[in-house]
C-alpha cells in the first residue's frame, strides 16, 4: 500500500500519525511505503514543507505535480520488480489529488482511496486568498480561463479513470474548510459515483471518523485480499 501524505507533511513523525498503520501492517500484513512528495519535508527548499508547490506560479505547481507522479510510478515499477501480487493507493488531501491522477494513468492498482481530495487547485487557491490580492491580479491582466487550461495537463477532472469503479473510494467532510465539500464530489461524479463516506466534521477530522476507518478496511479487503476475477465478477 503506498499511502501519499497531504500538503505540508511529509516528516515521519506526521505521516506516520496520518495514516492507520497498525490495520495496514500489523493486522492486514501489508508492506507500506510512505513516499515524500517534491518539495516537501527534507526535500523542501523555503522554510515549511511544501513551500512553491501550490503558489502563485502555476507553471511551478505543474512542474512539482509532474514530478510528484514520475516519482509514484517509479515506485510502483520497483514494487512490481519485487513481483507484488497486488499495489493499493491511498492518499489524503494533496496525496488524494495525486492519488487521484494515478488512477487515471494507472490499469492495475488493486485499490485506489482519495481521501479528503482537492482537485482544482487553482480554485482551491482563490478560495484561500485574501480578496484583494485576487483584485490586483485581475487589475493587472491576469487571465484565469487561460490558466485553468494550463493546469488541466494535471487535473484528474480532465482525465478518464483507467481503474475500475469498484476498485475506487473516496471519502470527504461535509464541514471542510479546507477543501470544500464540491471539489470530491466533483471527483466522485468524474469516477462515475463510486462508493463515498462523508463525514461531519472538517479537513483533519477524518482520523477520528470510525465510518472512515470502516470503509478502508472494506476497500483494502474487497480488493486487495482477493484475486482480481473474484472481485471483477463480484462487480458484474
Amino acid at each position: 500500500m503506498i499511502c501519499i501524505h497531504g500538503y505540508g507533511m511529509g516528516y515521519p513523525f506526521v505521516d506516520l500519525a496520518a495514516f492507520p498503520l497498525q490495520m495496514l501492517y500489523d493486522r492486514l500484513g501489508f508492506n507500506v511505503v510512505l513516499p515524500v512528495l517534491p518539495l516537501h519535508g527534507p526535500r523542501r527548499i523555503g522554510r515549511i514543507s511544501g513551500e512553491r508547490f501550490l503558489e502563485c506560479d502555476v507553471l511551478d505547481t505543474i512542474h512539482a505535480e509532474s514530478q510528484a507522479v514520475w516519482d509514484l510510478r517509479s515506485i510502483m515499477a520497483w514494487i512490481r520488480a519485487q513481483r507484488a501480487t497486488a499495489i493499493g493507493v491511498y492518499g489524503l488531501s494533496l496525496g488524494g489529488y495525486n492519488a487521484a491522477l494515478l488512477a487515471s494513468l494507472e490499469s492495475d492498482l488493486s485499490c485506489v482511496v482519495a481521501g479528503i481530495p482537492a482537485v482544482d487547485f487553482l480554485r482551491l487557491g482563490c478560495l484561500h486568498t485574501r480578496r484583494q490580492s485576487i483584485e490586483c491580479a485581475i487589475r493587472s491582466g491576469i487571465d484565469w480561463s487561460r490558466m485553468a487550461e494550463t493546469m488541466r495537463v494535471i487535473s484528474p477532472l480532465a482525465m478518464t479513470p483507467k481503474v475500475s469503479r469498484n476498485r475506487l473510494f473516496l471519502f470527504a467532510g461535509s464541514c471542510d474548510r479546507i477543501v470544500p465539500p464540491e471539489q470530491p464530489r466533483a471527483l466522485w461524479a468524474h469516477w462515475d459515483r463510486p462508493r463515498m463516506c462523508w463525514f461531519r466534521g472538517g479537513h483533519f477530522w477524518y482520523y477520528w471518523e470510525p465510518a472512515v476507518a470502516d470503509l478502508l478496511r472494506k476497500a483494502v479487503r474487497e480488493t486487495m485480499l482477493v484475486g482480481p476475477r473474484s472481485i471483477d465478477a463480484a462487480a458484474a
